[in-house]
């Protein structure tokens, strides 16, 4: 961003009271039952969001964990996109199947969020592709690491 100090400043606050009240908006709506299933807040982790993607650049690939709404919006998936997610509708990121905890939004390169403690590990992975992993050696990887190439699965010995 090329904005001088304050208009930067500016934005970022922006970008916080944005990601705010979209997650106050959730959060009536889901104590209303307008939203279903499970619904992991990101209130009060505003800057977070707005800080890192600020840093990325535009082809970054993004990988979330479960409480993704704010990375979602700060990286430009639309609001309105998530909030039908939200909904279970068509029209949301993942066509009405991920819900709050799986958005995912290929134009922006943002591939969504995992519930799995460092689940979204073997998605980051794929940024680098096949060939890079083949050229890594041995000594890069623990010894009780091994991996096939011809499966692309990790084992451990």
């Amino acid at each position: 961003m090329t904005a001088a100090a304050p208009d930067r400043s500016i934005h970022l606050l922006r970008q916080m009271l944005r990601i705010r009240r979209f997650e106050e908006k959730c959060a009536e709506l889901y104590t209303a039952a307008k939203i279903r299933g499970f619904l992991h807040l990101y209130v009060g982790e505003e800057a977070v969001a707005v800080g890192v993607l600020e840093a990325l650049r535009p082809e970054d690939a993004i990988v979330a964990t479960y409480r993704e709404h704010g990375h979602a919006l700060a990286r430009g998936v639309s609001a309105r996109s998530i909030m039908a997610e939200m909904y279970g509708k068509m029209e949301g990121c993942s066509r009405g199947r991920g819900g709050s905890m799986h958005l995912f939004d290929a134009k922006t390169r943002f591939y969504g969020g995992n519930a799995i403690v460092a689940g979204g590990l073997p998605v980051a992975g794929l940024r680098r592709g096949p060939r890079a992993r083949e050229s890594r050696t041995e000594r890069e990887y623990p010894s009780n690491l091994r991996l096939t190439p011809d499966t692309r699965r990790t084992q451990y010995a």
